[in-house]
């Protein structure tokens, strides 16, 4: 079957997607993740920029793909790279082509556009064989790691008995914790993003040559204003600013969490001592873990697995594809990809 295809337009469309996306995942809390305010907050600037596209049969859209533009900074070079967010074909035609159809045509419309590279992170391993079938290829996988805290108020005796083991593992821990003296500073969102001295730091980090998301305060604005999300920030000074780090309590298989957003630092040193202080707070929060995710070459870059973290069974893929020649390359040792990358957490 041939589908008709459009760009998305957020001012007309927005209802059109939602639909689909409750069509297509019922198992997802759509009073928050599809609200009309979440859809706005995600689509506005790809909606202006026409880099998301709906597929239709007669007058039925019957498919979707997202593209989120963003910068990655690259041998010291701003470049366009597209996330590929809700990516989805109506439950009743999946199956049928439609899945490939959309890619394909919304993929070569993308070479229209700035975007040189597009790169995805799909939750659902059903959707992986239809990126490979037009060219995505799996770069890498971003395991999650944990730290225990404990200090969760269990609601039974199984979550009882879970607490325990956890707070018997973080006391565990306490030997390979720093005491420096020196804690970090805590931020709202909104004092964190308008600091000097945290987007000085920001910029400090492209010398390395690494592939990194350009978290400007254009960017850092509007991701940490996610509708139906509360982030905490962290900044530790030697005197100036040496690391930063973004979190955000909340529920992970059933486990109150602190989630590490994103941390960096310009040393392992400055990492653990700020994860330190991230630890505390999440004593502070009575959470019962604390959950980053990111590549094995960057979390041992930060020492994160000296202070006690421990890689875990949960993992994402990375995928990615040239849209054209200036293609950015991701590869497991040159990225320093976090949850911040994507549009989830």
């Amino acid at each position: 079957m041939n589908l008709d295809f459009r760009s998305f337009e957020l001012s007309l469309d927005a209802l059109t997607v939602q639909n689909l996306l409750r069509r297509a995942f019922p198992d997802v809390d759509s009073s928050t993740e599809f609200s009309i305010e979440a859809l706005n907050w995600k689509y506005r600037k790809a909606s202006v920029e026409g880099t998301c596209f709906i597929g239709a049969i007669g007058d039925d859209p019957v498919s979707f793909y997202g593209v989120l533009s963003r910068n990655y900074i690259s041998g010291n070079e701003s470049n366009s790279v597209g996330l590929v967010v809700d990516v989805l074909s109506v439950p009743e035609l999946q199956g049928k082509g439609v899945f490939t159809q959309t890619g394909k045509y919304s993929l070569t419309s993308l070479e229209r556009t700035p975007i040189t590279s597009v790169i995805g992170f799909p939750i659902r391993p059903e959707v992986l064989p239809g990126h490979l079938k037009i060219g995505w290829k799996v770069k890498f996988k971003l395991p999650v790691y944990f730290y225990p805290i404990g200090r969760n108020e269990p609601k039974g005796f199984t979550e009882y008995v879970s607490k325990l083991a956890i707070l018997s593992w973080s006391f565990a821990l306490k030997v390979l914790r720093l005491r420096r003296g020196v804690r970090a500073d805590v931020f709202t969102v909104d004092d964190f993003v308008v600091e000097d001295e945290v987007l000085n730091f920001y910029r400090s980090q492209y010398q390395d040559g690494s592939v990194i998301l350009e978290k400007n305060f254009k960017f850092l604005n509007w991701r940490l204003n996610r509708p139906n999300a509360g982030y905490v920030c962290f900044a530790l000074r030697d005197p100036e600013i040496v690391a930063c780090a973004i979190c955000r309590v909340m529920n992970i298989k059933g486990f109150k969490t602190l989630v590490v957003v994103d941390i960096d630092a310009q040393t392992a040193s400055f990492s653990k001592n700020l994860a330190d202080s991230i630890i505390d707070y999440a004593v502070h929060e009575k959470v019962s873990l604390i959950s980053f995710c990111t590549s094995k070459t960057n979390i041992k870059r930060l020492g994160l697995l000296h202070l006690g973290f421990i890689r875990s069974r949960l993992h994402f893929d990375v995928i990615t594809r040239d849209i054209n020649d200036n293609a950015v390359e991701f590869t497991e040792m040159n990225s320093r990809i976090t949850w911040l990358d994507s549009d989830t957490i």
